[in-house]
């Protein structure tokens, strides 16, 4: 991808460069003075060239800007024990649709079945980390096991999204939650 990049980065100096080149060696060889010009058809060519060097950056620039998907999974998580509350906090990769401070809704997979498992917020941004804290469990998961220890595989299932569905708000408002 950087290869590419650096390509069409410099091909508009490179094909003016190349254009001139070709443009003087067919003066040399080709006589202009003919009833149809050559000079028409190096014109016809450089213009054409020119266009497909604009669009084939256009198109890379459009390509390189994809979005990142609208969930993140979990790299880690851990217990934050502030005030006796026993809140997990789960850290994901910075993402753009993650903004400071928004809800978010954590997903677990059963049965290929996406079921709601927690509401939380994004706590702390850094360049490339966010820290989301859990507000409230809808339903309880097992995370860690008797030591303390994280369970990859029930973490490795869980996703989390920046929307929070209506489900979620009527077990807050039903429940107290925050």
């Amino acid at each position: 991808m950087k290869n590419l990049k650096q390509i069409f980065n410099y091909s508009f100096p490179i094909l003016v460069a190349v254009i001139g080149f070709s443009s003087s060696i067919v003066s040399l060889f080709i006589d202009l003075n003919m009833k149809v010009s050559i000079r028409w058809v190096i014109f016809l060519i450089v213009i054409s060239l020119t266009l497909i060097c604009a669009l084939g950056k256009y198109i890379f620039e459009l390509l390189k800007k994809q979005s990142k998907p609208a969930m993140e999974n979990p790299i880690s998580c851990m217990k934050a024990n502030e005030m006796g509350n026993d809140e997990v906090i789960f850290l994901i990769r910075n993402n753009e649709n993650f903004k400071y401070n928004i809800f978010v809704a954590g997903y677990g997979k059963r049965n290929q079945l996406d079921t709601l498992l927690f509401v939380g917020f994004v706590e702390n941004a850094q360049e490339k980390m966010l820290q989301i804290r859990v507000n409230t469990w809808v339903q309880e998961v097992d995370l860690f096991d008797l030591q303390g220890n994280i369970k990859q595989e029930i973490l490795s299932s869980i996703e989390i999204r920046p929307v929070i569905p209506k489900q979620a708000i009527d077990f807050l408002t039903n429940n107290g939650g925050y």
